[in-house]
């Protein structure tokens, strides 16, 4: 017979956790607010509540499985039992892996949205970037998800297709807006396979953009419905132009071989697929031809163009060039989510169950970046992403068994 040491005689205004959900992921403890878990505890009734697989104590368990994405739900839940039964607060055996899936079908999405709000607003950074002070800086990404081939998630998502037309396996699309320096992640999307980052962006933007912003991105969102969405933000753009842009065919006025101010205009096809867009006439904006360091690292470095509105009189080629060489500090700041994260792999059956794994991999990524943020540097060997993950790993093992400390 299977029992946990529990409270039941919660007070209804306050959650007073058990041992046995601090004790799943410790270190993370302080991020998860009071409220969210007192709200688990009054919504979440039933026979199962005070069971092993409660809801606070699944929250805690997908944050802690979204840390090491190549181990199973499975083995981390055994990880953690062998923690209970160590430490006095478990008895009997561990739950079967169907238990585990039903306990993860039956926790709350929201609670997962909740957390992620909570945590944006703990990294969203006040300081400004030293080479923008007079911006606040934001870039974009997104990954496609390799799910599981079920009915329900290929009913929702849709497959993605090769092209003599056969169907794979369902994938979905999720896209995130990160803040410089701070590196946290503001806001997210999750779409279908029709979905890309690219037309996700100016839906997801205008949740975020605020008067006097500077958007950061590749060749993905340099597309007219983004850039007409930045500019009716009163905010601004620096990102790389499309690969069939020939800027040389909408110049308006030559500076020089690197730098020509040109026109836009929302093609037939814009219009057609954005329909609920009230489109500008047109945009007039910068095209600026530098070099930056190439994809392929032998090749040293490359020609690009990038697309702005930035002033020419404030805002030189120069000083451009060096506040795009950021887009590479960024790409690497989304790899943090996409690579070592692992969130391109995702295990859930169900369309719900796919997008807690995507918020619980964005509030970790949260969780970390305020941990670096706040963590003095002499402190930390490596106060590089990828160490930070590891550490917060191993960290939260030996906290697990030695609750004392």
């Amino acid at each position: 017979m299977l029992s946990i040491v529990s409270r039941p005689d919660l007070p209804s205004g306050k959650a007073r956790l058990d041992a046995a959900t601090r004790l799943v992921f410790p270190i993370v403890e302080h991020l998860i607010p009071e409220t969210l878990d007192a709200a688990l505890l009054r919504c979440c009734q039933g026979a199962w509540h005070y069971d092993v697989l409660s809801p606070a104590r699944m929250l805690r368990l997908e944050l802690l499985q979204a840390c090491w994405p190549h181990q199973s739900f499975q083995e981390t839940l055994r990880e953690v039992w062998q923690t209970w039964r160590l430490t006095g607060v478990a008895a009997g055996t561990i739950p079967s892996s169907a238990a585990l899936a039903q306990a993860r079908a039956r926790t709350p999405l929201w609670a997962f949205e909740t957390l992620f709000r909570h945590t944006a607003a703990l990294v969203a950074d006040p300081a400004r970037h030293p080479l923008c002070p007079d911006f606040r800086l934001l870039s974009v990404a997104g990954v496609p998800l390799v799910l599981p081939r079920t009915p329900a998630l290929l009913d929702h998502f849709g497959t993605t297709s090769n092209p003599r037309g056969d169907n794979y396996y369902p994938q979905a699309t999720a896209v995130w807006i990160v803040q410089l320096p701070g590196r946290g992640v503001l806001a997210e999307w999750l779409g279908s396979a029709n979905h890309s980052d690219q037309n996700v962006a100016p839906r997801l933007l205008p949740a975020v953009l605020r008067p006097g912003d500077l958007v950061l991105g590749d060749a993905h969102f340099g597309t007219f419905p983004n850039l007409h969405v930045v500019r009716a933000a009163a905010a601004s753009f620096l990102v790389r132009a499309p690969a069939n842009l020939r800027p040389e065919n909408h110049a308006m006025v030559r500076h020089s071989e690197a730098e020509l101010e040109i026109r836009l205009s929302p093609t037939r096809h814009v219009r057609t697929h954005y329909p609920d867009f009230h489109f500008s006439a047109h945009l007039d904006m910068r095209a600026l031809r530098f070099p930056i360091p190439a994809r392929d690292p032998l090749n040293g470095v490359e020609m690009a163009t990038f697309l702005t509105d930035l002033p020419r009189e404030l805002w030189p080629l120069e000083r451009a060039q060096a506040v795009a060489a950021l887009r590479w500090d960024q790409e690497t700041i989304h790899g943090d989510v996409k690579t070592r994260m692992g969130l391109g792999d995702v295990r859930s059956q169900g369309p719900e169950g796919v997008r807690r794994e995507v918020l619980a991999h964005l509030c970790c990524a949260n969780a970390l970046r305020a941990m670096l943020a706040t963590t003095p540097a002499l402190e930390l060997l490596n106060t590089s992403f990828t160490a930070a993950l590891s550490a917060l790993r191993h960290a939260n093992q030996q906290l697990r068994l030695l609750p004392a400390r």
